[in-house]
């Protein structure tokens, strides 16, 4: 708990420079975004052995992001965050390239973000982190000044490998991976 009260001071601190300039520059927007998901599926070899692959993981997040509207209708950008899955217990912070796409023209509430990037570390020392990737649509709900409310609704994937020590004392590895359909809520200026 502590670490994740820590990462969420770093977060907050590495974005507040960020936001006083975004609020004279309209091209370049940074935001908070938290989330909560639900796994679709739970599977892999050393999952389903330790956990009977009846468990369901929920996902729960806090991100920070930042991003440069390089034309009226696509936002390139870049965020950290922490992540944390349930069941087994993993905690994860992810570094990701976020794209945002406004498909309607007229309608600049409307978007389509995708994240890509890297999980750097995890709670655990038998994991390793390795791929994530999202997928959402979102809404800007309304605007106060500068600040908007903009939920999403999307797809998460995640890919870690865990490590362990097999009947003969050599560590063996096993990749796993979790698929979520989450909900997030993102503070936008």
């Amino acid at each position: 708990m502590r670490y994740f009260l820590i990462g969420i001071i770093g977060i907050l601190c590495f974005f507040s420079p960020i936001s006083l300039y975004s609020q004279t520059n309209n091209k370049l927007w940074g935001g908070l975004e938290v989330g909560y998901g639900i796994s679709l599926s739970d599977n892999g070899k050393l999952y389903d052995t330790s956990y009977k692959g009846n468990n369901r993981m929920a996902l729960s997040s806090i991100r920070g992001v930042f991003g440069y509207y390089i034309i009226p209708s696509l936002s390139v950008g870049a965020g950290i965050g922490l992540s944390s899955y349930t069941k087994p217990q993993l905690n994860t912070i992810p570094v990701f390239l976020d794209f945002r796409f406004h498909p309607l023209p007229k309608n600049t509430d409307l978007f389509i973000n995708a994240d890509l990037g890297h999980t750097i570390a995890t709670s655990e020392s038998d994991s390793k982190g390795k791929l994530i990737a999202e997928l959402s649509i979102g809404y800007n709900l309304f605007r106060i000044g500068k600040l908007s409310i903009v939920p999403a609704i999307g797809y998460n994937y995640v890919n870690y490998s865990i490590s362990y020590p097999d009947n003969d004392g050599i560590k063996s590895s096993f990749s796993q991976h979790r698929n979520s359909i989450f909900l997030k809520v993102g503070i936008i200026y």
